[in-house]
């Protein structure tokens, strides 16, 4: 991405500011070899900018492609080089007149919205906060894993049944899957939040949610039951999925604005 070029910024403006500072600084605008000079520059700058743009609109599917180790270490990098080359456009512009700066205003133009869609939607995570989101998960969950259940129930892990029962529950039941720790609705690839948060944001009563959902009635309060005793699982899953989620670009709203359950409505 664009992190090897902080140094060409640098370089730049201090050659830049080292041209201006010239005992022959007050006459610049009018000498034709001086103009020459700043308008090579100045379309050197806008070039760069223009590279700088598409480095970082590429960093989009680097980091949907879960090529980003550290998103917070190279945003924080990122948004530096970028400012860095917006200053310097603004320092060209606003040295003296006499040399086309229309092609170096659109690059820093171009340049500013690439930078400030990074500090709105950029996850600034870290893999610090993901690990210790997933421990928080892990040590909240009360069933055990699939595999564990798996095998008390006389299965080889990879040969069992799509579905386990847990004694306690007659409509729900462990799935196997990546990460999750929570249960999931017989015969549905549905979690539990995701049903509870359904029925609660949308208002709906038991029954209502049962049509909708096609599901029995006692499929909902079962639901709603297990959300009540395990809000901290579900509260620390929504957790983990948003930085996981944000990590690879895949939504882009801000972690405050982001509840973290809708269970506990």
């Amino acid at each position: 991405m664009i992190t090897a070029t902080a140094e060409i910024a640098d370089n730049l403006a201090k050659v830049w500011g080292s041209f201006l500072s010239r005992p022959s600084h007050a006459s610049v605008s009018s000498s034709p070899s001086d103009i020459a000079v700043m308008q090579r520059f100045a379309d050197t700058v806008a070039a760069l900018l223009d590279v700088a743009t598409q480095e970082l609109e590429r960093g989009w599917s680097v980091l949907a492609a879960g090529r980003v180790e550290n998103p917070l270490k190279e945003g924080q990098v990122i948004l530096h080089v970028a400012d860095l080359y917006v200053g310097l456009a603004a320092a060209v512009e606003e040295g003296p007149l006499g040399f086309e700066s229309s092609n170096l205003v659109s690059a820093r133009q171009k340049l500013e919205r690439e930078r400030d869609r990074y500090q709105r939607e950029w996850p600034m995570i870290s893999p610090d906060q993901i690990d210790a989101a997933r421990k928080r998960y892990d040590a909240a969950a009360v069933d055990p894993t699939f595999d564990d259940a798996a095998r008390a129930l006389g299965h080889v892990p990879e040969k069992a049944p799509r579905e386990l029962s847990i004694p306690g529950w007659s409509h729900l039941v462990l799935r196997r899957h990546p990460w999750k720790r929570q249960l999931f609705i017989r015969g549905r690839n549905m979690t539990v939040r995701q049903l509870v948060g359904t029925v609660r944001v949308n208002g709906r009563s038991e029954e209502e949610a049962a049509k909708d959902l096609d599901c029995s009635p006692d499929a909902i309060r079962e639901a709603l039951r297990y959300a009540d005793a395990n809000k901290e699982l579900l509260a620390a899953e929504a957790e983990y999925e948003y930085l996981f989620l944000s990590r690879r670009g895949l939504i882009h709203t801000p972690a405050e604005a982001v509840p973290k359950s809708a269970l506990e409505k």
